[in-house]
């Protein structure tokens, strides 16, 4: 029963629970079907919106894009959207704003294009006025400027008009220009109103040079610019700055030109002086010799002066002068005229000149001008600090008026010649004195002496010096041997021609105090020349002495090439090697004694360093290159090879203009009872202590 009942309960209990289960399903899709239907209004009218705004926004786009290419024409209309709208209406004033300044960019670059072109046209000026006009053309047709004046200042300082360009500026502006010239400054003046209407502006810059106020620029533009527009700092006023610096700067050049164009008569006569002169002097340099340099000077100034003639006219003992030099057709060394001019310029220090000598009134003066067809003549002192040493005159043979342009010119050349001619004058005297002296010590060896050929050549390389230090020397001994020596002194000149005396003189005393030991010669040597000259010169020798009784040769070397000998077949050479430091390097020193043998028929040839230095095919000739030289001149006597040996020298090497060239030949007289006739090798060995 109990478990009946229980059982009615149960189905009770389900039946209930399953209607409450319906009913909440029937609730559940009513609102999940109201859900879905609200979804899907508003997904409709979100993508409704959102297609506006994907149109609005594209049309964003495409203006940006446009605006980005620089159309600033095109504008955008947005009206569904407010926000947009206003996004659209902010990029129409851009575009808006872009457009305005793009328009005004092309104005200033129109203007600046214009300012540029306007530079140049002032800058090739050359007159101020026409540069002043060109000013104020510019302004007004590239500047905006409706009237312009152009102010400079004069040699009084004082402000005046270059240059105008449309109405005249009043009263207004010439105050504002001396204010602008005064301080320097850019300034700006608005004008009153006249006629009911605003006026305009003033604007004042300033035309400055490297800090020199040169005068101002007065302008004035219309109402239709502001006064910002035209404000310092604004782009108009930039460019008005810059073109009123390159104005200034072409104002300066054509103040520049006028000066130059003034002094260019001075300048092209100064500089045809200085050519002339140059050219004298060019002339007369290389000469050494007093001749040479006189010669070479009337020349020079004849040409130099576009005259017929030069004479050069130097004092004798009473003073007066005489010619010396000459040229052209009046001039005869033997009865050239003593010009009155001549000496009038050399009393006086000054130039002078003659128009027509053949109407001069001192009557022996106007008879050599008619004797030798001179008309014109022009003479100057050659002078030397304040003293006159001679006169130099030139002549035409046509009268003819010279200028003070031709008197000055002349006058330089007589002063720089005075110290030219003076050089020469000393170098003649002591080359005179060192030639003199060196021929007296360079004397010719003796054809023979005790029965040994010598025979000698010297040539001095340096033309301008024409005295050198190299020397040879052949001295009879008293135990009937002889002595020989070739050596090299340093030096050029006077001083090397006394080295070389005391060199010489010294050997011989010191050669017969030592007749068999030359060695003991050069140290004797060495010490002298070491206490007596201070190292003021140093000397290489070779000193040997042949016995020509057994034909034996001892020899020391003191710092020189090399002695050679070559047998009689002229096929076989030998060097006399051997040496010690040159003597007067202010060093003691012991030297060695060699000893050789000699056959008839063998040369001994002594020789200075300007053999072995002479250049050939681009390289010195070196020891080498003289053997090979000796075997192709082969077989010969000694007086033969030493000709031959300098005529290959000076054709193939050059001996002029380099080192001095001396050689020396030795050879043994043939004696019947000691001549073999077969080459004999020449040996020398080294003697002993």
């Amino acid at each position: 029963m109990r478990l009946a009942h229980d059982g009615k309960i149960s189905q009770v209990a389900s039946t209930i629970t399953y209607k409450q289960i319906r009913n909440d399903l029937n609730r559940y899709e009513v609102g999940l079907l109201l859900s879905i239907g609200l979804g899907l209004t508003g997904s409709v009218i979100a993508l409704a919106r959102l297609r506006r705004v994907a149109g609005a926004i594209s049309k964003l786009v495409v203006f940006s894009n446009a605006v980005a290419a620089g159309d600033y024409r095109r504008r955008i209309k947005i009206k569904n959207d407010y926000k947009l709208a206003l996004l659209g209406d902010r990029l129409n004033e851009l575009a808006r704003s872009l457009m305005r300044n793009q328009r005004i960019l092309e104005e200033q670059a129109e203007m600046v294009a214009g300012m540029l072109s306007a530079t140049r046209t002032t800058s090739y000026s050359s007159d101020v006025d026409e540069c002043g006009k060109a000013i104020a053309k510019a302004l007004c047709s590239y500047a905006g400027a409706s009237d312009v004046c152009v102010y400079l200042k004069n040699d009084d300082a004082a402000l005046v008009t270059a240059g105008r360009s449309g109405r005249r500026i009043g009263a207004d502006g010439k105050r504002i220009a001396v204010h602008v010239a005064d301080c320097g400054e850019y300034v700006i003046l608005a004008e009153n109103e006249k006629d009911g209407e605003s006026g305009g502006h003033l604007v004042g810059v300033p035309l400055s040079d490297r800090g020199k106020i040169l005068g101002t620029i007065v302008a004035r533009f219309g109402k239709e610019l502001t006064r910002e527009q035209i404000a310092l700092g604004s782009p108009r006023a930039d460019i008005l700055g810059a073109f009123a610096l390159q104005s200034a700067a072409a104002l300066s050049n054509i103040d520049l030109r006028e000066r130059a164009a003034e002094h260019s008569a001075t300048l092209d006569e100064w500089s045809q002086h200085t050519a002339a002169l140059l050219q004298v002097m060019s002339a007369i340099s290389p000469a050494c010799e007093i001749d040479e340099a006189l010669d070479a000077l009337t020349k020079a100034a004849a040409s130099a002066l576009k005259t017929t003639g030069c004479a050069i006219l130097l004092p004798d003992v009473q003073n007066r002068l005489t010619p010396r030099a000459c040229y052209g057709k009046a001039c005869k060394p033997e009865e050239i005229l003593s010009y009155r001019v001549s000496q009038q310029a050399y009393n006086e220090k000054r130039w002078v000149s003659f128009d027509n000598g053949r109407e001069s009134t001192d009557d022996a003066h106007r008879d050599e001008c008619t004797l030798y067809e001179i008309g014109g003549l022009l003479a100057a002192p050659l002078i030397i600090n304040d003293e006159a040493i001679g006169a130099i005159t030139i002549f035409d043979a046509k009268p003819r008026k010279f200028s003070s342009a031709d008197g000055d010119l002349l006058m330089s050349i007589a002063l720089h010649a005075a110290v030219v001619l003076r050089k020469a004058e000393i170098f003649t005297t002591e080359s005179t004195v060192a030639q003199t002296l060196q021929r007296s010590l360079v004397s010719s060896v003796p054809k023979t002496c005790r029965g040994v050929q010598f025979c000698g050549r010297y040539t001095c390389g340096a033309k301008d010096v024409r005295v050198g230090g190299d020397f040879y020397d052949v001295t009879p001994l008293p135990d009937g041997c002889v002595a020989v020596a070739m050596a090299d002194v340093s030096g050029k000149g006077l001083n090397a021609a006394i080295h070389l005396a005391a060199s010489k003189y010294m050997l011989k005393a010191l050669a017969r105090a030592y007749p068999k030991d030359p060695a003991a010669v050069l140290k004797a040597l060495n010490e002298a020349i070491n206490d007596c000259f201070e190292q003021n010169f140093f000397i290489t020798l070779f000193h040997g002495v042949i016995d020509p009784e057994d034909r034996s040769l001892i020899f020391a070397n003191a710092g020189h090439p090399p002695g050679i000998i070559t047998n009689k077949a002229g096929g076989m050479h030998s060097c006399l090697l051997g040496g010690g430091i040159p003597l007067g390097t202010g060093w003691p020193h012991s030297y060695e004694n060699y000893t050789a043998k000699l056959s008839h028929g063998d040369i001994l040839l002594l020789y200075t360093d300007g053999v072995t230095d002479a250049i050939k095919d681009g390289e010195r000739l070196e020891l080498e290159g003289l053997h090979k030289m000796l075997f192709e001149i082969g077989p010969c006597s000694g007086d033969m090879l030493v000709s031959k040996l300098m005529l290959r020298l000076d054709s193939e090497c050059g001996l002029d203009g380099r080192d001095d060239v001396a050689a020396l030949t030795v050879m043994l007289e043939e004696r019947a009872e000691t001549f073999e006739n077969k080459p004999i090798a020449v040996q020398y060995q080294r003697v002993a202590d």
